[in-house]
């Protein structure tokens, strides 16, 4: 079964970023990765849809129900959180705990609730269930 990653447009204010650019999305689906897209993800950073090759594109809620994986520029809102499904996965940089952001804390803290997990890089699992 192909592990499945999902992007989400940004939706913080002055955020021009996607959390995938077309090579990265083209190399994932080329290794077997089912990699769905939220419509208009990229066109902020200047990547048109038609760039992103070999993804799927769908809605926030699908994406969220069936992403094993959620890849995100900023901190996910708390209802992105509760609505990912249980055992997903959100690797995550600067912001997991390494400052005293109230929203980054409320954030981390509504992972473990909510039945997901932040990674910083170094391998991990999660049991699901």
């Amino acid at each position: 079964m192909p592990v499945v990653v999902g992007v989400l447009k940004e939706t913080a204010a002055n955020e021009n970023r996607v959390a995938i650019v077309p090579e990265v999305a083209a190399k994932l689906t080329a290794l077997g990765a089912v990699v769905l897209v939220q419509s208009g993800a990229g066109v902020a950073a200047q990547f048109p849809d038609k760039q992103y090759s070999g993804v799927e594109f769908a809605d926030a809620p699908s994406i969220l129900s069936r992403a094993d994986v959620l890849l995100t520029v900023q901190p996910p809102d708390l209802a992105v959180v509760a609505a990912l499904k249980a055992g997903a996965v959100v690797p995550v940089g600067r912001w997991a705990g390494r400052d005293s952001n109230p929203r980054r804390c409320r954030t981390c803290a509504a992972f473990s609730a909510a039945g997901t997990s932040t990674s910083t890089g170094a391998p991990s699992r999660r049991a699901s269930g």
